[in-house]
């Protein structure tokens, strides 16, 4: 979010930091201001307010005012918005750090449900699907998002490669079926191990999909689907993964969910011979699943 970039203002200049500032106390302001007025009221020049537009990324002053209007509840509430990478002071009380992590996640989701790609979603399962083979990749904080997918899949009777030791993955192994398809999680998508996944997948022409919070991972335009939640999140000083963890889970999680959607009554079938054979009790009404599918299929004649 634009907001979380303006609130970080290490990298600017003094002329900078106080334009940004002036964003954040009054955005409804600048959207309908000039950049002459804007220019006078904060002491800068309009080239300065251009430069410090194309500094955030835009083209231009035009489109920083588009983008603020855009996001105008967000600054209406910035106060209250929780810093994501030390998301809480230090000598905060138990109620504060608990109230941190009950709002933190609501906040990165609210984000991450503005910016996810549908297409993309759906681009991702269908490639699952018609995979018959699945190497799950992750590593740090995202292993553990896999290890999650992992168990998913595996539920559904999909067969998935994954490495549950850390520290055992930085080698691919060799291509074994026709349409064999790679799932990469991870926060930041940049890293040495990353860069080695894909040239050793793209090698044995294996389908990549990268879920990530970087769109400007230098890997982007070497894999078949991206899935991308960008995240404003420190890459080394940070109290932990927090807002990337959430963002990542949560498009990971919409993946699953479309391709357990595609073939529902069959996966739903298949979890329930799963946890018979296991030997737990039988709570699941299959009967209601069918009858729902011969409703669909008469409204379909």
């Amino acid at each position: 979010m634009l907001i979380q970039k303006l609130r970080k203002q290490e990298c600017f200049s003094s002329s900078e930091q106080i334009i940004a500032k002036y964003i954040l106390n009054y955005p409804k302001e600048f959207i309908f201001e000039s950049i002459d007025r804007i220019a006078e009221k904060t002491y800068t020049s309009p080239a300065t307010i251009v430069r410090f537009s194309k500094k955030l990324g835009f083209e231009g002053f035009s489109d920083l005012k588009i983008r603020i209007a855009s996001e105008l509840s967000s600054f209406d509430s910035f106060d209250k918005l929780i810093e994501v990478d030390m998301p809480f002071l230090p000598d905060s009380s138990t109620e504060t750090i608990v109230e941190t992590f009950f709002k933190l996640p609501s906040q990165v989701l609210n984000d991450a449900y503005k910016q996810i790609n549908r297409n993309k979603i759906i681009d991702a399962a269908n490639l699952l699907r018609a995979a018959d083979s699945i190497i799950l990749l992750g590593s740090g904080p995202s292993h553990l998002i896999v290890s999650n997918l992992h168990y998913n899949l595996r539920r559904l009777g999909m067969n998935v490669k994954h490495d549950a030791t850390i520290g055992y993955q930085h080698h691919v192994r060799m291509k074994n079926s026709k349409r064999e398809v790679a799932f990469i999680v991870s926060n930041f998508a940049n890293s040495s191990l990353v860069s080695d996944w894909i040239h050793q997948l793209r090698n044995q022409d294996i389908k990549i999909i990268l879920v990530t919070t970087n769109g400007e991972s230098p890997f982007i335009n070497l894999v078949d689907v991206e899935v991308v939640i960008n995240i404003e999140e420190n890459q080394v000083w940070k109290m932990g993964a927090f807002a990337s963890r959430t963002a990542l889970t949560y498009a990971v999680d919409c993946i699953y969910g479309v391709l357990f959607n595609m073939d529902y009554l069959e996966n739903v079938e298949t979890l329930y011979k799963s946890t018979k054979r296991l030997g737990y009790q039988d709570d699941i009404d299959l009967e209601m699943y069918e009858l729902e599918d011969e409703k669909t299929s008469k409204k379909s004649k």
